[in-house]
């Protein structure tokens, strides 16, 4: 053991630990003086004992460099960056006081720590502390990286102020024309956007307008040309659009310009960000829609340019849906889905494996196949109890549905933003798939160390030492078993497959995976439903 040569007693280390919360501060003070006007605050000459660092500094050449305050202001950081990696919980609603209150903490730490002065880009000088885009529901006020979506955040939350669902994309291409589902209809009677099923009135104008935004390359030639052809349309009715610029419209879109990362001078980037790969930055409110949309949206559908959905109200319905029992009881009135997408359909016929799929496989970028690698390595790790390990994908994330409503809805998505932003990764996907296992992982292990079953997919809690032998299963507990998961492999072809999200409340999460077939998606790039 090596000490410092320096003397601190626990009054000391206790004063330095409070000074970094204002109000605990204030309240030891006062407790202080209390005891001195009380008299109960006796001088006393305890035995005081230092270690000596003269032999290590003249043999070792070692002199501690770390102060006990800046010591305990690192722990005190590291400790509160891992209570709240993504911030605090912004549904609690806190005061203004309390927000300041909490900025206070985290400057004194910063300052005190040795962080005040990192860079948001340097990792090394926060201790691999995370750090978000500004405009991401995971930042933190005192610690994020500004970009061009800082402006967009907040028109687009004004402009969507008042809905309750929310259809969105992003195409950020410069040579951008024009976005593929504005101009094709899914049929006579679908209802592919929001506000589709209303009348053409003030109500069902004002829905289809502001309910549905494209964000999309200021540069673009689309753009320009709806700019140049005053193709804009502002919200006058009822007041509920004070404020706000003219709107592009393009199609049933409203279109929002966002300034591309290559039209922005790299000395002065305002798509400054930590991350490797710029996938993780342009496409931000895929991931993490959650400071983008009005307080009143409750459900964000992000679809890619050219996806079109059949029937929106019917899959936003499927969103109050709760898994079926394997065990055919109920399930819990409080379950539900925090994210909906679909299996990812083969291009080519797996089948018929051969030149048709080989041509369609490229050798991946650099990050991507390091982040390949290391999930193998886990999967092999799990038995192959994770998705994805294939050539192909199994998840199809060009359309997603968000519920924004739960506080661990929004940790899930932050853990699925944070895991595909840290790879620098060319797609969100492996990083999707990851996430959505890690988390059905644990949500079936919590279950089992609570000695409840995994009723979601008919998994039983293991059986307690005392309990019988568990090398002998008699005939008609297996049966049995036989016949629950054959009810869950229909019931997943019939309705999809359900992997749990870890949970801090008793209302239980999914993600829940629709089959490709019957899902209602339409793929115009590819003329796959």
């Amino acid at each position: 053991n090596v000490g410092t040569g320096r003397g601190s007693t626990l009054a000391e280390a206790r004063e330095e630990l409070t000074r970094h919360f204002p109000k605990l501060s204030q309240q030891a003070a006062a407790n202080q003086r209390s005891a001195k006007a009380n008299g109960n605050h006796a001088e006393r000459r305890p035995t005081r004992s230092v270690a000596s660092t003269s032999r290590s500094e003249s043999l070792l050449g070692f002199k501690a460099q770390v102060s006990l305050s800046e010591g305990l202001a690192r722990t005190l950081t590291w400790h509160r960056d891992r209570a709240f990696p993504y911030g605090r919980d912004p549904h609690k609603g806190e005061s203004a006081e309390q927000r300041k209150d909490d900025a206070a903490v985290a400057r004194s730490l910063a300052a005190t720590g040795g962080e005040e002065g990192c860079s948001p880009l340097d990792r090394e000088c926060l201790r691999g502390a995370p750090v978000f885009p500004c405009a991401s529901e995971c930042r933190r006020p005192e610690r994020c990286t500004p970009s061009a979506w800082d402006d967009v955040e907040r028109l687009a939350r004004a402009v969507t102020s008042g809905c309750d669902a929310v259809l969105y994309t992003i195409l950020l291409e410069e040579g951008a024309e024009g976005i593929p589902s504005a101009t094709t209809a899914a049929g006579a009677d679908a209802s592919s956007y929001v506000g589709a099923d209303l009348p053409e009135e003030d109500a069902g104008r004002r829905t289809r307008a502001r309910c549905n935004v494209a964000f999309v390359s200021d540069g673009s030639p689309l753009v320009r040309r709806l700019q140049s052809e005053g193709e804009e349309y502002l919200d006058e009715g009822d007041g509920g659009g004070a404020g706000l610029p003219p709107l592009l419209r393009h199609g049933f879109w409203t279109v929002l310009p966002v300034s591309a990362p290559s039209r922005v001078a790299s000395s002065k980037s305002s798509w400054m960000h930590a991350f490797d790969g710029a996938f993780a930055l342009e496409y931000l409110p895929k991931v993490s829609p959650g400071r983008f949309f009005g307080s009143s949206v409750r459900y964000a559908v992000y679809a890619a340019p050219s996806v079109l959905v059949e029937d929106l109200p019917g899959l936003l319905r499927r969103m109050e849906d709760a898994p079926p029992s394997a065990g055919g009881g109920s399930p819990p009135e409080s379950a539900r889905a925090a994210v909906m997408l679909a299996e990812e359909r083969p291009a080519c016929d797996p089948a018929r494996r051969g030149s048709a799929c080989a041509s369609t496989w490229t050798r991946p970028a650099r990050n991507d196949a390091l982040q390949t690698s290391a999930y193998n390595m886990i999967r092999v790790a799990l038995r192959g109890d994770m998705l994805g390990g294939g050539l192909n994908p199994v998840l199809d994330p060009s359309l997603l549905v968000h519920s924004l409503r739960e506080e661990d809805s929004r940790l899930f998505r932050c853990d699925v933003y944070g895991e595909a932003a840290q790879w620098g990764a060319s797609s969100d996907g492996p990083a999707l798939e990851f996430i959505v296992s890690l988390h059905d992982l644990w949500s079936r292990a919590v279950s089992y160390w609570t000695g409840g079953t995994v009723w979601w997919n008919g998994e039983d809690a293991p059986a307690k030492k005392g309990e019988g032998d568990a090398g002998e299963e008699d005939a008609a507990e297996k049966e049995r078993r036989r016949l629950a998961e054959s009810d869950v492999d229909e019931k997943e072809r019939r309705g999809g497959k359900w992997m749990g999200i870890l949970s801090a409340t008793e209302v239980q999460l999914f993600t829940r995976i629709l089959p490709s077939e019957g899902a209602g998606i339409i793929h115009l790039d590819d003329n796959r439903r």
